[in-house]
């Protein structure tokens, strides 16, 4: 199998997100010798729609992310959707992830969820950021308590000041795992 990351778009994301995605996830991961873009939007999982909480369920976008890696190929893989996800021990999620599969959220990581005037910059930035973080996740790594990209986001505040780098100890782990491949 080559490492071939796989991006798979839910919904109403827009395109020039995924090829963001695509030319700065390759920038990020050296370990990956191709990002692609999946030709098929998927459609938004109506069955994961929980009514009381007005939120999607993660696992079943987790669960259609690692099939489609599977069945593609791809050595990882990361959804991407602009519903709001929620796992049950929490009030929201930026992104999940399991093995070879990782989900992000777009929808609380645009300014203007927050109260703010759109900023585009900003919101590409948190984007980057929880799919770093979530692909760092199936790349076998840890929530860090070091300035490192795996450190817990439990608010936006958070996210925001986390770097997007890893610091030096999830950056050795990651050349280990490269290493033995």
């Amino acid at each position: 199998m080559s490492n071939i990351l796989g991006i798979i778009l839910f919904g109403e994301v827009d395109q020039s997100l995924g090829k963001f995605l695509q030319q700065n996830l390759l920038k990020c991961f050296d370990i990956f010798q191709k990002v692609v873009i999946f030709d098929k939007t998927e459609e938004i999982l109506n069955k994961a729609y929980d009514k009381i909480r007005k939120q999607y369920l993660s696992t079943p976008f987790l669960n259609l992310v690692k099939k489609r890696a599977e069945k593609e190929k791809y050595f990882k893989a990361i959804g991407v959707t602009n519903v709001d996800l929620y796992v049950p021990s929490l009030n929201f999620v930026f992104g999940v992830a399991k093995n070879r599969a990782c989900m992000i959220s777009i929808h609380r990581l645009h300014p203007e969820f927050w109260g703010n005037l759109p900023d585009q910059a900003l919101f590409l930035e948190r984007t980057l950021k929880e799919s770093i973080h979530e692909l760092g996740h199936t790349l076998g790594l840890s929530h860090c308590n070091n300035n490192c990209i795996m450190r817990f986001s439990n608010s936006i505040i958070d996210t925001d000041n986390k770097p997007k780098e890893f610091c030096s100890n999830c950056g050795k782990q990651l050349l280990k795992f490269k290493n033995s491949d």
